[in-house]
């Protein structure tokens, strides 16, 4: 899953909220040093990518990009997921999207201190391009996968995928239908 998932996923604690949207920047263990929320968000966050990883679902929306992508397949899907989440945000939650991103966003000042300096500077990045909200347009995957592709070890410009990924749009949605309930009951449970 991508961010604006795991933010909706990680309930309502702000901590584990901003836990869960730092996870992807900090590497190796969780340090006891961060506040206890903070810490649950970033376990959360983990859990949740390996059910997901994992899911014959996702495993068959990856399929329906493989051909092309290859590896990049699981990235491609996690941004594809958040773009069905953004679409049918009323489905999954009642608080209306452009509120809960003001909300999450609100978040984050007081936890930056207690993070590491390169969560800090995502976090500003995040907030200053409005990624959240982003994911739920077009151009907006494509200047997300452009930011992706830019940390790539290997390379490549992943923003043609977006071509590929409105050719299956129809059958990712329904893929996205199908796996996000488990996910937010698999995230409950966990929490």
């Amino acid at each position: 899953m991508n961010l604006l998932a795991h933010a909706l996923v990680s309930g309502e604690s702000p901590g584990r909220v901003v836990g869960g949207l730092a996870a992807d920047v900090i590497r190796g263990p969780v340090s006891e040093d961060l506040p206890r929320d903070l810490a649950e968000g970033i376990r959360l966050h983990r859990r949740v990518d390996v059910f997901t990883d994992a899911h014959p679902v996702t495993l068959r929306s990856r399929g329906r990009l493989r051909g092309t992508w290859g590896r990049y397949s699981g990235i491609l899907v996690d941004l594809a997921y958040d773009y069905c989440l953004a679409r049918t945000w009323e489905v999954f939650s009642p608080e209306p999207m452009d509120l809960f991103v003001r909300k999450v966003y609100g978040y984050l000042p007081a936890y930056i201190p207690l993070l590491p300096a390169l969560a800090g500077e995502y976090f500003a990045h995040m907030v200053r391009e409005d990624w959240l909200t982003s994911y739920g347009r077009w151009d907006g995957m494509r200047i997300a996968l452009q930011r992706i592709s830019s940390r790539l070890r290997r390379g490549g410009d992943l923003s043609p995928a977006v071509r590929d990924i409105q050719g299956v749009e129809t059958a990712l949605r329904e893929d996205f239908r199908e796996f996000f309930p488990s996910l937010m009951r698999y995230a409950e449970d966990s929490r």
